[in-house]
């Protein structure tokens, strides 16, 4: 089942944490949020993005290194 982005209508505790009214929509499962909702607690703004598993890092990067005076006066 895919997450969905909710948004907290009043303050409620989910899964240990505090969510408080007006607060930013948050990931949770789309049947947490319809208990919720169905309780007056929160609204479903969207879908939460989905983020593969499955994408590679990149590598970190070198860091450029800078011409010296001495180069320069040649």
């Amino acid at each position: 089942m895919a997450d969905v982005l909710i948004k907290p209508l009043r303050s409620y505790e989910d899964r240990g944490k505090v969510r408080k009214r007006n607060d930013d929509p948050y990931p949770a499962p789309q049947s947490l949020a319809k208990e919720l909702m169905q309780q007056g607690l929160c609204e479903i703004v969207g879908e939460a993005p989905i983020e593969s598993a499955e994408e590679p890092e990149k590598p970190p990067t070198k860091p450029q290194a800078k011409p010296s005076a001495k180069a320069k006066d040649s």
